[in-house]
């Protein structure tokens, strides 16, 4: 009895960590994606936006506000 409750709290936690891992993953991606929109859009002399004002997009709208910038400054580049 004692050996399976020690197991399931190992599980319990490996899940935690496992669980932790992913969301510092995914938070780090999202880091890296407002950091270079930050950067296009000083490039492209637009107000930069505060990462308090991007925190509340998904990954997914920083991903599609990253590639417009990025169009943004190919179409500038080819003029």
């Amino acid at each position: 009895m004692y050996d399976q409750r020690e197991k399931a709290l190992r599980d319990h936690e490996w899940r935690l960590a496992a669980a932790r891992e992913e969301g510092e993953k995914i938070g780090e991606a999202r880091g890296v994606v407002l950091g270079r929109i930050q950067i296009l859009q000083s490039i492209l002399s637009m107000t930069v936006s505060s990462e308090a004002a991007l925190r509340d997009a998904t990954t997914e709208q920083l991903i599609e506000i990253e590639a417009d910038l990025q169009r943004i400054a190919r179409a500038r580049g080819q003029a």
